[in-house]
This record gives structure tokens, sequence and C-alpha cells, in this order.
């Protein structure tokens, strides 16, 4: 018959770690996400941040990335929408967006775009659609992408280094 014997594991050191519900914060201009439920016209939930956008305001999206010429980038995302003023006018905004995660959704696909720095390609991901074990495809060799939605235009484009062109969303 053998015998177990059980000792208290010694006194380990943890270190010092951040707690957990500050990490999952979102910080600074953050999280975009556009969830396009039609298409006819273009509705869509909206989310900065996590807080929602009246989709009533929501004007449009418009994203452009041209790595074309790696030393001078185009990086630009715009959200556009409609507030209202001091002086209780309404008034079209147009916030840029980049750096930001982006999360879009529509007509069953996914494009996520991760611009951690708006003027450089550093830290570019871009990820397509979702698997069923929750991954994404990473795009690689892409040169262009470009995606606009406005009250009557879905359009999202891939364009690759060998100048072939995608429709992200095709019919």
């Amino acid at each position: 018959m053998s015998q177990f014997h059980w000792s208290k594991p010694a006194n380990v050191e943890h270190p010092q770690r951040e707690p957990a519900a500050e990490v999952a914060k979102i910080l600074g201009g953050g999280l975009v996400q556009v969830i396009v439920t039609g298409t006819t016209p273009i509705e869509a939930f909206v989310f900065l941040n996590g807080t929602p956008v009246d989709p009533a305001d929501f004007g449009g999206l418009f994203v452009e990335i041209d790595a074309s010429n790696v030393d001078s980038p185009i990086l630009q995302a715009f959200l556009t929408r409609t507030v209202e003023t001091v002086a209780g006018t309404r008034d079209t905004q147009r916030l840029p967006i980049f750096p930001c995660s982006l999360d879009l959704v529509v007509k069953g696909k996914r494009i996520q775009v991760d611009c951690p720095n708006a003027n450089s390609l550093d830290g570019l991901t871009i990820l397509l659609g979702v698997k069923p074990d929750g991954s994404s495809t990473e795009v690689q060799g892409a040169r262009t992408m470009r995606i606009v939605i406005e009250s009557d235009v879905l359009d999202a484009h891939l364009t690759w280094t060998d100048g072939a062109e995608e429709d992200l969303l095709p019919e």
C-alpha cells in the first residue's frame, strides 16, 4: 500500500498585474462596430466604443487603405453622422476614426480592420470572415482596400499586389 503525502505549496509570489476589469476597458478612439441589417436603403447599427449611434443619425462609413506607396501610405476612415449643434440645428459631422479597431458585419460577411497608427502601416491588420472555431483569415498581399457605406451605396473592394480586384460584398 502506497502512501500519498500532500504538502502545502511554498509561498509563491505572483507578479503585480493590472486588474482584468481595467484591461478590458475600451480606451481612446478604440472600437467602431457597424452592423448593416438592410441594404435598400442602408440600415445599420453603429456603436462607438460600445455606445450606440441613433440609426437615424448614421450617415455613412468611408475607409481607404492604400499601400501602393509604402513610404507614404493612405490610411483614412471616417464615420458620418448627424449631430445636434449648440444652436439646436442638425449638422453633419465627419469623424475620423483611425486609429481604431473597426468591425463591419454585412451580408453575412465580416471585415475587421485593426489600425493602431493613423499614419502608418505598422500594426495594420485586415481580417476577413469568421471560421467555425471563431478565428478569422488575415489578409496578406493586398495593395488597397476601400469601403463605402452611404444611404444607397454599399461597396467594399480589395486590390491585391498583382492588380487583381475583388468585391468583398458580391450580390
